[in-house]
C-alpha cells in the first residue's frame, strides 16, 4: 500500500479517530477497507513516526509539523493535532525523484513556458471553476458567488452575500461572514472561524464530521493557514429550496 501511496494521486493520507484511514485519490477521500480506528490506535500510528523530542513538543502544544523519510519509498511532511481530544495526523508524501514531465503527463506547452526568461503567463478558465485560490486578507461582498469546484481560503473576513448559489467546492474563512452567507447555496462547504453576522436562505450550520475535518485540515496545510480545524463551524445547505434533489447535484 505504501509504495501505491506514492503515485502523484495518491500523495495525502489522513488519519483520524472513528474512521478509518483516508487517502485522497484524485481529489477525493476515500477511506481504506479496514476498521474504523480508536483512539489509541490513532495515537499509536502518529506517534510512531515522531521522536522523544516531539512527543514532548507535541504534547506541550497539541500540534506539531513534522518531516521525516523512509528509505528507498519517500520523504514525508506531517501535521499532528489533537481533534475532539484525540491524536490525529494527515500526511503528505514527497517522492526523492522529481518527475520528468512526461512521467507528470503534462502538455510539452508547459515545458516551453516554463522556458520563458522574461514577462508573464496569464492561464484563465472558467470563473470558479476548480483550482485553489488564497486571498491574504479581507474579501469584499459575494466572495465565492457561483463557485463550481474552486476551493477558497480567506485569511480575514468576508463580506454579505458570499457564497451565493455556490454550487460545489470549499470556502475557508478564517475571521467573519458577513449577512446572508450561503444564500441559495447548492453542495458547495462553508468553514468559518469566526462570528457570521446571518445566514442566507437555505443555509444551516451542519455537523462537522470526520471527513470535513480532513479536507479543511488538508487547505489549511496546503495554504499556511494559521488555524486549526476544531476552530471552525461548517454551514452547507438544508436542501429544501428550490426542491432541491440531490440526486441531481450535478446538473446544477
Amino acid at each position: 500500500m505504501q509504495s501505491t501511496w506514492i503515485r502523484p494521486a495518491l500523495r495525502n493520507s489522513f488519519i483520524t479517530t472513528g474512521t478509518p484511514p483516508q487517502l485522497r485519490i484524485d481529489g477525493k477521500l476515500h477511506p481504506l477497507k479496514m476498521p474504523p480506528l480508536s483512539p489509541q490506535e490513532t495515537k499509536q500510528i502518529c506517534y510512531s513516526v515522531l521522536t522523544d523530542a516531539q512527543k514532548h513538543r507535541f504534547e506541550e502544544t497539541n500540534e506539531l509539523d513534522l518531516s521525516f523519510s523512509v528509505q528507498k519509498l519517500s520523504r514525508f511532511r506531517g501535521n499532528i493535532f489533537v481533534q475532539r481530544g484525540n491524536v490525529a495526523g494527515a500526511f503528505r508524501a514527497i517522492p526523492f525523484k522529481i518527475l520528468t514531465f512526461e512521467e507528470l503527463n503534462l502538455p510539452g506547452v508547459l515545458r516551453d513556458l516554463a522556458k520563458l526568461r522574461r514577462g508573464y503567463v496569464l492561464v484563465t478558465g472558467a470563473t470558479g471553476n476548480g483550482g485553489l485560490l488564497v486571498i491574504k486578507g479581507n474579501a469584499s461582498s459575494r466572495c465565492g458567488i457561483s463557485m463550481k469546484g474552486i476551493d477558497i481560503v480567506v485569511f480575514g473576513n468576508i463580506g454579505h452575500m458570499s457564497a451565493f448559489m455556490a454550487q460545489s467546492g470549499n470556502l475557508v474563512v478564517l475571521g467573519d461572514a458577513g449577512e446572508s452567507l450561503g444564500d441559495s447555496l447548492y453542495e458547495a462547504r462553508l468553514f468559518v472561524r469566526g462570528s457570521v453576522k446571518s445566514l442566507g436562505a437555505d443555509c444551516i450550520e451542519k455537523e462537522m464530521r470526520a471527513e470535513h475535518i480532513a479536507i479543511l485540515q488538508e487547505l489549511l496545510e496546503r495554504t499556511g493557514a494559521p488555524a486549526k480545524p476544531e476552530e471552525f463551524k461548517r454551514y452547507g445547505s438544508a436542501r429544501e429550496l428550490y426542491n432541491f434533489n440531490i440526486d441531481n447535484a450535478s446538473a446544477y
